[in-house]
């Protein structure tokens, strides 16, 4: 399922596209899961209802109140995985997330700096291609 979005609170506006995964199941099986797994605590046999009960968030393409350009990758239980933005400020950030919303990893790294070995990986890339680096 594809839907565009807009909330506008007093000028602030989140704006973008989501794409949502569909259950395989009919919607009176949709009810009847969602029941189910409200009765269970969180864990994979939570998860696994939830996916047969309710769409869940798989993407997001859109622009955040900050004014933060924004891609969000989704795993099938809805949580945040891989989120690719590009500040007000034109500064960009690649965070790859665990379950739980934790960024595992990120770049550029919290230093803000590149790795030394990149700028001798790009130099040795570029006087292979063209010979004049």
């Amino acid at each position: 399922m594809i839907g565009f979005g807009l909330q506008d609170n007093n000028g602030k506006r989140n704006v973008g596209l989501h794409i949502w995964d569909q259950p395989d199941v009919s919607g009176e099986e949709q009810n009847k899961n969602w029941d189910a797994a409200h009765k269970l605590k969180p864990g994979p046999e939570r998860d696994a209802l939830m996916q047969q009960a309710a769409g869940q968030n798989r993407v997001f393409v859109g622009r955040e109140v900050d004014k933060t350009a924004t891609v969000t990758l989704f795993d099938l239980n809805g949580n945040p995985r891989i989120r690719m933005t590009v500040n007000a400020n034109g500064e960009p950030k690649l965070e790859f997330l665990d379950a739980a919303g934790k960024v595992l990893q990120a770049l550029p790294g919290t230093s803000g700096t590149s790795h030394p070995r990149d700028k001798d990986l790009w130099t040795a890339r570029c006087a292979q291609a063209t010979k004049t680096c």
